[in-house]
């Protein structure tokens, strides 16, 4: 391994994953509950997200979601399956993303 480069992790927990939650609003507690719905959802893929973007990418009229990742993971696009799940599709939609994006704007 080269200098000052960090090793491939090929281990994933479940602390390398970003999470999707579903706001459940509770109508006897007048706010919101929050449901992991991650792994249903299909948001399984290893990352340490560290930018958002909801956005309609393939224009369906459904928001897909963009993750910018750092370290290890490339970034992720998860496109919306229009029945509460997502896939992830960054490689057919792009030709390149950034190793180590941090950010988007």
């Amino acid at each position: 391994m080269l200098p000052g480069l960090a090793p491939i992790r090929p281990i994933v927990t479940i602390f390398d994953v970003d999470k999707l939650y579903r706001n459940d609003w509770n109508d006897s507690l007048k706010h919101p509950v929050y449901t992991d719905v991650s792994k249903t959802a299909g948001i399984i893929h290893p990352g340490f997200g560290l930018g958002v973007a909801i956005a309609d990418i393939n224009k369906d009229g459904w928001k897909d979601i963009y993750v910018t990742n750092d370290f290890y993971g490339s970034d992720l696009l998860y496109i919306n399956n229009k029945n509460g799940t997502f896939t992830e599709r960054a490689k057919e939609y792009f030709k390149h993303t950034s190793q180590n994006a941090m950010a988007m704007t």
